[in-house]
């Protein structure tokens, strides 16, 4: 930046061409890893957004289908009070022919027991029955899976009365409906004595606790459910909310696809994005001539990986060098991370370091070769020969 803002320095291409060469290492390296992590984080914060969008439109359509409830309340009142009272008074029948009672007072409350049952079972019953249709809370998953195969209306009506049936049914089975019978009946005795007249006596005939299996109650519920509901009409309601929800569904998908693309894009071609200059993603390998010790010489290798930062891309997925086809164990190296030679101009990235003995080499010709693969599937491979005379 310094050199950049002298006006004699900028007409330099030999000096351009390298700060573009260090820049483009630089882009490539930490500031793609950078670049990844801000691009998912932009995207999961538009995601986000947009899946809010798509479950507020979600409780939109359930908070419609949940209207079914209050609807139905009122339409199967009347319906249901006589489906029901005629199925307690079949428990209340059997449950008079185990009293003992006179014939007068049998048949008394046999004439009353029909208003009787019905007048317990809009007491206690139909508010129980019926209450528990304002709370219910329809799974919207598979009633909008019923619209989106093509709007299967039978699909869409078994899905209605399906949950419907398990809702009644749990309320049901856990409120135990019954309730206590009792008669009363009056009846007129004739007077002993002629010209009276007669007697009139009130009895109360407690029957006991009588209450049906649950299950035929909801059977009940259901029949004049099924019978009088209009699911035509409420298909063709529900159509107004289905539409945005698979609009913003499409959204989501396409969102989605955008962000895997860009995301393989970023991993599998960021020197695309940010182009470094042309083999910069190839080893370098060299050689020297060092002393270890007194006049004994040995080789030393040098191999540098332009690009490659293990300390902000994580370490390579895959590093290895081979001496003539045999593995150099990564132990017996040296390593040097984000180091830069300035004398030659070369991008960051890790250098590796080793002496090569005598024993490992051979006379004539020698070949070493490293190949790498960082975290974004780019690969980093070269092959260095060299001739040794003995």
């Amino acid at each position: 930046m310094n050199e950049l803002r002298r006006p004699e320095w900028v007409p330099q291409q030999d000096a351009l061409e390298q700060i573009g060469q260090e820049l483009a290492a630089l882009l490539f390296g930490r500031m793609n890893k950078i670049s990844m992590d801000l691009l998912q984080m932009i995207f999961k914060v538009v995601l986000d957004k947009v899946l809010a969008e798509l479950e507020a439109l979600i409780k939109e359509f359930q908070k419609e289908i949940n209207k079914i409830g209050e609807y139905l309340e009122n339409l199967i009142r009347t319906i249901v009070l006589d489906q029901l009272t005629n199925l307690f008074l079949v428990e209340a029948r059997r449950a008079l022919g185990f009293l003992s009672l006179v014939p007068q007072i049998r048949n008394a409350v046999e004439r009353e027991l029909t208003n009787a049952v019905k007048a317990g079972v809009e007491r206690v019953i139909l508010p129980a029955v019926l209450g528990p249709l304002r709370t219910i809370d329809f799974d919207p998953g598979p009633i909008l899976d019923a619209f989106r195969n093509n709007g299967d209306f039978d699909a869409f009506k078994r899905t209605i009365t399906s949950q419907l049936r398990e809702h009644v049914t749990r309320q049901i089975q856990s409120a135990n409906l019954g309730f206590d019978l009792t008669v009363p009946v009056s009846i007129e005795i004739p007077s002993p004595i002629p010209g009276l007249p007669p007697f009139k006596l009130k009895e109360n005939v407690r029957l006991g606790r009588i209450g049906p299996p649950s299950a035929k109650i909801v059977d009940e519920v259901m029949r004049a459910f099924e019978n009088q509901f209009n699911f035509g009409q409420l298909f063709e309601v529900l159509v107004r909310y289905v539409v945005p929800v698979f609009n913003k569904e499409k959204e989501i998908d396409s969102l989605k696809s955008e962000m895997n693309a860009l995301t393989d894009q970023f991993r599998m071609n960021p020197r695309q994005l940010y182009p470094a200059a042309p083999g910069s993603n190839a080893p370098l390998i060299f050689f020297h001539l060092v002393r270890n010790g007194g006049s004994h010489r040995v080789l030393e290798a040098v191999l540098h990986y332009p690009g490659l930062v293990p300390n902000s891309d994580g370490w390579p997925a895959l590093l290895a060098v081979y001496l003539n086809d045999k593995v150099l164990p990564m132990a017996t190296f040296f390593f040097e991370e984000n180091r830069t030679f300035d004398a030659s101009g070369l991008p960051s990235g890790l250098t590796l370091r080793r002496h090569l003995g005598m024993e490992e080499l051979k006379p004539g010709k020698n070949t070493l070769s490293t190949i790498a693969l960082d975290g974004y599937g780019n690969r980093y491979e070269m092959s260095r020969s060299f001739l040794l005379k003995v």
